[in-house]
């Protein structure tokens, strides 16, 4: 795999009054060219803040504890704030999950993408708005002179997420992260968006981390997949092996929680309990309080990565 994005050991500690909260501990995954990888788990398993690193956005009091990040063979954590900000933005772009609290609610459309324009390839003037027409031409936004002129709140859900995406787009970035770009938007419109990503990252060759809890949307346009809980990586490997080969029964859990189209059910299955609070997180697996087949080992030491085939890998006591 030619890799774009190597994210190797890294670490995302907040030091609060409870204690140090591991929130990202020590985790690796890499994205290839014109790959889209799935991070998936839970609210709370450190899938946002991973992003969020690779971004250097961490917010305060948070710090990047340790590891490496490597994008186009530089790593993002030696680069200078000038550096970095020339790389934010150009050519890793960042999609975010509710883009009406992003978008600034007293500009127009045409103002805001025009910004990153301005800010990112250096147009003004009618070149800058051409610009900006195009983009929104290219996520599928046909009536492209009225969005421009329009403030976020006179569009709809869908139509300000294209939006965001085309202010990522503006400076042809090689790797766009998308963090829950469907979770706002009714089915419809999320399938919309989904085929319309699949259409950028082949006509642009993008790379797409796309962080997400639902394995509906994995499987309809992931390549790989990374399923985190709780600050590491449990399994990870080509969608169809976690798919069709599930090893970890924290995958497994979240699987058999994707309603499905069979025979109505009394109610839907979820995985018991909840995620540990990251400064209380369990003593050896970090799941072992929702396993369904917890040992004694998997409260005592916590499992090493295990390879089940040539890309596939799981962090389970009933592998190793």
């Amino acid at each position: 795999m030619d890799r774009l994005l190597n994210i190797k050991d890294l670490s995302v500690h907040f030091k609060l009054e409870e204690g140090v909260s591991k929130a990202v501990d020590g985790i690796s995954l890499a994205v290839g060219k014109k790959e889209t990888v799935c991070l998936v788990g839970e609210s709370g398993s450190g899938k946002t803040l991973t992003a969020l690193a690779v971004m250097r956005l961490i917010p305060r009091p948070g710090i990047i504890a340790g590891g490496e990040i490597i994008f186009k063979e530089a790593d993002l954590l030696c680069l200078s704030e000038e550096k970095i900000r020339e790389v934010r933005g150009a050519e890793i772009s960042m999609v975010f999950q509710e883009p009406f609290t992003c978008l600034n609610p007293v500009f127009t459309v045409g103002d805001q993408i025009g910004e990153s324009v301005a800010l990112h390839i250096g147009l003004q003037g009618q070149k800058k708005k051409d610009r900006v027409f195009e983009v929104l031409k290219l996520v599928g936004i046909n009536e492209e002179a009225r969005v421009y002129d329009a403030y976020p709140h006179e569009l709809s859900g869908g139509m300000r997420q294209r939006v965001m995406i085309a202010m990522g787009l503006v400076s042809n970035p090689a790797l766009l992260i998308a963090d829950e770009p469907t979770t706002a938007l009714d089915v419809t419109i999320q399938a919309q968006i989904l085929e319309l990503l699949s259409t950028l990252k082949e006509k642009l060759s993008l790379s797409i981390l796309l962080i997400t809890h639902d394995l509906g949307i994995v499987n309809e346009i992931g390549d790989r997949v990374y399923v985190m809980y709780s600050g590491k990586i449990m399994e990870r490997g080509p969608k169809n092996d976690i798919f069709t080969k599930t090893r970890h029964p924290y995958t497994e859990g979240l699987l058999k929680s994707v309603p499905d189209l069979g025979p109505i059910k009394d109610r839907l299955y979820t995985i018991p309990g909840s995620i540990p609070e990251p400064f209380k997180v369990p003593k050896g697996c970090r799941f072992n309080p929702r396993c369904p087949y917890v040992k004694d080992i998997c409260r005592l030491q916590e499992p090493v990565e295990t390879k089940v085939s040539a890309e596939h890998f799981v962090r389970c006591f009933k592998y190793e």
